[in-house]
């Protein structure tokens, strides 16, 4: 029997500056399997971070460019600048991003320690990596766009409107996340044997600890769960019950399947890179999870400005069925 009053015991254990193990128990049985699985999916996937999404270099027009007098080509400093790993300082940070400028005069080598020496917004976890390495006599002026997101961006899926004249685009992780994984074991909890002890491991790249990752996996996962609870408050005043539905009507089918379609398939067709990425932060990842938001929690997200707003709301007026959202 499934008992959720048994307290949970959880352990921390810091296997090195970057990983930590967390071992809680004891789990009803199959409940290490359902927890390890919808972390792990989390944190893999969910996690807010922050990326260098696009870099501009005095005369340099394409990424298959060489400058003289470096060492690396332009691809090959493209790549390593999406190695640098960033980490968002306290303070209120423009929704656009920052551009970062760096420049290079008597120097030998760009260390990833130079971008975080240029800005007090942002701070480098890796400030040894090396990005390039030059002559002395070289001089050289790099602009760095800077944005916050989610998980993983190709260069071509980035908002159009982030990227400024000029500027190459760069595949982003935005993830703080390098892995996740879990193990499942039995357990004894009184007089049973069949209860279960996950042990859930969490690697990071520097910019976050592993306790701070799982607070913010347990938050998506906490908001993802009111929903649900609080659904019959949703539903609002004369809405039908759930048992008077024809179920099997082809109006009620076509709008739970629209309902259920990720806000990812609507890219460019009414939503922006920028404005997914934050309602995807949210935990809003469907048509349903936006309908059943209000105007005023999606303008609360972090980093969500009027320019995406306005985006939101156009678009929720052109869905069929809106009306029954609390918009």
């Amino acid at each position: 029997m499934i008992n959720s009053k048994i307290k949970k015991n959880i352990f921390y254990d810091e296997v090195g500056p970057y990983e930590g193990k967390f071992i809680i128990r004891p789990l009803s049985p199959g409940f290490g399997v359902t927890y390890g699985n919808l972390y792990r999916r989390v944190l893999l996937s969910s996690i807010c971070g922050v990326a260098i999404c696009a870099v501009k270099i005095n005369g340099v027009d394409h990424m298959y460019s060489s400058i003289d007098g470096v060492v690396e080509s332009v691809l090959d400093i493209l790549l390593n600048l999406k190695q640098v790993r960033l980490k968002k300082k306290k303070g209120k940070i423009d929704d656009n991003g920052e551009i970062v400028s760096v420049n290079f005069s008597k120097k030998e080598v760009f260390l990833a320690n130079d971008i975080g020496a240029a800005t007090d917004s942002y701070e480098v976890s890796n400030p040894d990596f090396i990005i390039c390495r030059m002559s002395p006599e070289v001089s050289l002026n790099i602009d760095l766009k800077i944005t916050e997101g989610v998980g993983y961006t190709e260069s071509k899926d980035h908002d159009p409107s982030l990227i400024e004249k000029n500027f190459l685009p760069i595949d982003c992780i935005f993830s703080p996340v390098v892995n996740s994984f879990f193990k499942v074991e039995n357990d004894r909890f009184k007089d049973k044997v069949d209860f279960d002890k996950l042990t859930l491991t969490i690697k990071t790249d520097g910019t976050a600890s592993p306790l701070d990752l799982l607070h913010q996996a347990s938050e998506i996962l906490k908001e993802d769960i009111l929903n649900i609870y609080n659904f019959e408050n949703s539903m609002g005043e004369g809405a039908k019950e759930v048992d008077e539905v024809d179920t099997l009507s082809p109006e009620y089918l076509s709008k739970k399947s629209k309902l259920r379609v990720s806000l990812k398939d609507y890219l460019d067709k009414g939503l922006s890179q920028r404005s997914i990425n934050c309602l995807l932060g949210a935990g809003i990842t469907t048509v349903g999870d936006l309908l059943n938001s209000s105007r005023a929690e999606v303008q609360k997200l972090k980093n969500f400005g009027n320019k995406s707003l306005e985006e939101v709301i156009k678009f929720v007026d052109g869905l069929k069925g809106s009306e029954d959202s609390q918009w």
